[in-house]
């Protein structure tokens, strides 16, 4: 049987694979704890825990996948506008 703290770790594990990125997993799994603190007077007590976490934990993840791409973008755009100023 699966204990909570083993599904943790798997579920972590998937989103380091996932992403390759060990900080951002770290981040990712941080803001979803973060998120059930902040709503743990909403949640119903018919939602089923590990459901909202898996879906939450998406979510997050597709935000951060977000934000990480455009911040590339936004940083090559700045090195093309400098590379042609002149000195």
């Amino acid at each position: 049987m699966m204990t909570p703290d083993d599904h943790a770790l798997v579920r972590s594990a998937a989103l380091w694979r996932a992403h390759g990125d060990a900080h951002l997993a770290a981040e990712i799994a941080q803001g979803t704890f973060i998120l059930l603190a902040l709503k743990a007077g909403d949640i119903s007590a018919k939602i089923v825990l590990p459901g909202w976490l898996y879906r939450t934990t998406q979510c997050v993840a597709a935000a951060a996948r977000h934000f990480c791409t455009r911040r590339r973008t936004l940083t090559c755009l700045r090195q093309a506008g400098r590379a042609g100023d002149p000195v």
